[in-house]
């Protein structure tokens, strides 16, 4: 038997299976709202449904579908498939297989059932070409996210995934008619699909002349097929090493960092979509950054100080490890906002330049509050950071933000070193306290 039969027959009546059903109940819905809602009887209306499957759901249904098969496998130790003479990868990679194929099925599924349900509600014959092609391109637009998906659930875990997702598919769908979208991966999904539906990526029926309409459907598609090529072999690569930083990351899985990142981000792109760009920029820049920093630095350290001795004793750089994470954190989550404000309108430039004060900031921020916490107590880091949010307030942003005193609001850096020499001082000054503290938290965590 094959490492690929052996994958299908281990899907076989499992959950991942079952999501498939997920297509055909989303149809029955779609076709019901169009008879309870909708005026309009015609395929044109039909096919709009399709909206809040393409704009809301399609990566969320990838991510559970890659979340459950990763569920099975670390509950099923592999399923006996370790103790086979096959090498891993190459169960991985039948996986992966797998996977694309329950996606395809899926998305088949959700949009397929719209032809014999238009037909016998007589709207003539269905325009079953145009259907298949917007299950394709649905699919082949999220095959990146599918890679990408996976490999992050090994790392991850399985539930982080899901989250990622709606983060996917939320600026996948804000991005999909900017003109920057070959910026945002996850736009691939979306921006080729809405002429075929006829709809804006918020739900809005096309105007005549409406230049989606001629939006071309290749680039997108195969922009997603490179990106999944590359991504591949993180995917199917060997098991990833229980080292002291993976241990950290891992044990950090089980805070409350993860939801609370995924909510941040979608109420930022909650107001890139209502407000202009400088309001995301305001609200990143005096309360995200330094305010995320802080309660990054306090989650952590309350999830690692009760075993922290047990912690040291598998590797003395374990300190300089959390301070790895931790600032891989800031990190990811600042590219995606700088990713953000490129799509809501800022200026490449622009973006550049508050990632660039951004990132030192947020890490001097996390080795301030770290060493407060171990040298002192958290209540005092906390302190700390409430009082230098409220100072970037003040001195940031406001009309003294324009006056040298924008100095004294260090925390609203991000938002007052707006110009290339105030970032050059911030950046530097940033990246001196963040070596001082840091090296302050490590020797003295490392006493334990």
């Amino acid at each position: 038997m094959s490492v690929l039969q052996a994958e299908l027959l281990r899907t076989r009546r499992s959950t991942p299976a079952y999501l498939l059903w997920v297509g055909p109940v989303v149809a029955l819905l779609s076709v019901a709202g169009q008879l309870l809602v909708s005026r309009q009887r015609s395929w044109s209306s039909l096919l709009m449904w399709h909206v809040g499957y393409v704009t809301a759901f399609a990566a969320v249904l990838v991510a559970l579908l890659v979340a459950f098969v990763e569920r099975r496998e670390r509950r099923s130790r592999g399923g006996g498939t370790g103790w086979r003479a096959t090498r891993p990868s190459a169960t991985r990679a039948a996986r992966l297989v797998v996977l694309a194929g329950l996606s395809l099925v899926t998305s088949l599924l959700v949009f397929l059932p719209y032809a014999p349900a238009g037909m016998l509600l007589g709207f003539g014959a269905a325009p079953v070409g145009v259907l298949a092609s917007a299950a394709l391109l649905v699919w082949a637009g999220g095959l990146c996210w599918l890679v990408a998906a996976t490999a992050a659930a090994r790392l991850l875990g399985p539930w982080p995934v899901v989250g990622l997702g709606v983060v996917w598919q939320v600026v996948g769908t804000v991005s999909a008619e900017s003109d920057t979208w070959w910026l945002v991966p996850p736009a691939w999904a979306v921006r080729p699909v809405l002429p075929l539906i006829g709809v804006h990526f918020n739900g809005v029926p096309l105007e005549p002349g409406s230049p989606v309409w001629s939006l071309p459907w290749w680039p997108p598609v195969l922009a997603s097929a490179l990106l999944a090529a590359v991504l591949v072999p993180a995917a199917v690569a060997g098991p990833v090493r229980t080292g002291p930083v993976t241990g950290i990351a891992t044990s950090l899985r089980r805070t409350a960092i993860g939801p609370l990142a995924g909510a941040v981000l979608l109420v930022l792109v909650a107001v890139a979509v209502v407000y202009p760009v400088q309001r995301v920029v305001a609200v990143f820049g005096l309360a995200v950054l330094p305010g995320g920093s802080a309660a990054l630095a306090i989650l952590a350290w309350q999830a690692q100080e009760p075993a922290w001795r047990v912690v040291l004793t598998r590797g003395a750089r374990a300190p300089r490890d959390l301070l790895a994470v931790l600032g891989a954190v800031v990190v990811v989550v600042t590219v995606v906002v700088a990713g953000l404000l490129v799509v809501a309108g800022a200026p490449v430039g622009d973006a550049a330049l508050h990632l660039a004060v951004a990132v030192p900031l947020g890490w001097a921020v996390l080795a301030v509050t770290l060493w407060l916490q171990v040298r002192l107590h958290v209540a005092v880091a906390a302190v700390a950071g409430l009082l230098g949010i409220t100072g970037g307030l003040l001195f940031g942003g406001s009309v003294l933000a324009a006056t040298p005193l924008w100095l004294a609001g260090p925390m609203a850096w991000t938002l007052s070193a707006a110009t290339p020499d105030r970032a050059v001082l911030a950046v530097a000054v940033s990246l001196a306290v963040a070596v001082v503290t840091g090296t302050g938290f490590v020797r003295t965590a490392s006493r334990g």
